[in-house]
């Protein structure tokens, strides 16, 4: 087996595991629904729906910057899917650290959020975590050309 090959899955597994890394470390913190976090932090009502029109916005600036920048054929790579969703893992942790409130990714259609120094902790692990897998990706692009 290639070792290029390995790299590239190991760089995808990780920037998905980017987007997840709140989830291992707040799944036993206290988290709220929506609804909740309206009413006990109403300071922070407007992420009920804020949260997800941002989240649609990086993720579709980002797209658009990556293709536009770079090339037809970098979207073509491996590690680019995985630098991809590292990026929606920066989102995550820049709003955490940003905000003070993390979410609970999950696969379910309700969003669970996290209030406080933990969720600013995570956001900033996950943030680190992110740019280490975003420079990874970019050091096997250039070196794969």
């Amino acid at each position: 087996m290639n070792i290029n090959i390995v790299l590239n899955m190991a760089i995808v597994f990780l920037g998905i595991t980017s987007m997840y890394t709140p989830w291992f470390q707040l799944r036993r913190e206290d988290s709220v629904s929506g609804k909740e976090l309206s009413k006990k932090y109403p300071q922070h009502a407007w992420m009920r729906w804020g949260f997800i029109i941002l989240y649609l916005l990086w993720i579709a600036i980002v797209f658009l910057l990556l293709r536009q920048s770079i090339s037809l054929a970098w979207m073509k790579s491996v590690a680019s899917f995985g630098g991809f969703f590292a990026s929606i893992g920066l989102f995550i942790g820049l709003f955490a650290v940003i905000t003070g409130v993390s979410i609970l990714p999950m696969r379910v259609p309700w969003i669970l959020y996290v209030v406080g120094d933990d969720a600013q902790r995570a956001g900033r692990f996950q943030v680190t975590w992110s740019l280490g897998v975003i420079l990874l990706a970019i050091v096997m692009e250039i070196l794969s050309r």
